[in-house]
């Protein structure tokens, strides 16, 4: 091999090299930034520890992404933001929590097929100054609007049994006072969206049936 193809291949694999770590980040970044999140949540939540940590780069963002495992269970999300580092522990923490309690409670009492989470679309600063608050009711009150539950019925089609499953849900919600939207799944598909303001006119499946979603395969 010649001295320029030597030189030409150098610079082939030169620019191959910086395009692949402008896309996936490098490895030293991606090592300082672990040790960035392992300091900041050292400081900020001094009480908990991670498991577990995996880095990432967005190439849309330009920037590192933490994906973290907490010793308590609960998975949190931490990226850079305008040159400092912003998490959703308590908005994580409150999802796993009330996640838990509606998923046992359907599972116990509706059908163990059926399953459901809470999301919460809301920033970390809007759910931390009430951190101390111990009922997810008493926070809900705080982040109106922001909050919402998915249920996946454990039916194929959205039949009387299902309706059924999904206004007892609807009941625990509304009794535990944890007003928010629901959206139903059937098949990994939307096929009813209640607003919370909806919930008190709902009291049977004939009204749950009324909020079907028309382009939904119920099958009726």
């Amino acid at each position: 091999m010649g001295k320029y193809s030597t030189i030409f291949l150098v610079i082939v694999i030169g620019l191959i090299g910086f395009g692949y770590f402008q896309v996936t980040g490098t490895p030293w970044g991606k090592t300082a930034f672990a040790n960035q999140v392992e300091d900041y949540i050292q400081r900020k939540y001094p009480s908990v520890n991670i498991t577990k940590q995996t880095v990432s780069y967005s190439f849309k963002g330009m920037a590192y992404h933490s994906t973290v495992i907490l010793n308590e269970g609960i998975t949190i999300e931490l990226r850079e933001y305008d040159e400092r580092i912003i998490d959703n522990y308590y908005v994580a923490k409150w999802e796993a929590k009330v996640t838990k309690e509606i998923d046992l409670f359907i599972k116990g009492n509706v059908n163990s097929n059926a399953s459901a989470k809470l999301i919460i679309d809301a920033a970390n600063s809007d759910i931390e100054p009430y951190n101390n608050l111990s009922s997810f009711k008493e926070v809900n009150k705080y982040i109106q609007g922001k909050s919402k539950f998915f249920v996946y019925l454990s039916e194929d089609v959205l039949n009387e049994e299902a309706l059924k499953e999904g206004l007892a849900v609807i009941r625990w919600v509304e009794e535990k006072g944890y007003t928010s939207n629901l959206v139903f799944f059937v098949n990994k598909k939307p096929v009813i969206i209640i607003e919370s303001d909806q919930i008190k006119s709902i009291s049977s499946p004939e009204d749950l049936k009324k909020f079907n979603m028309k382009f939904s395969d119920d099958g009726n």
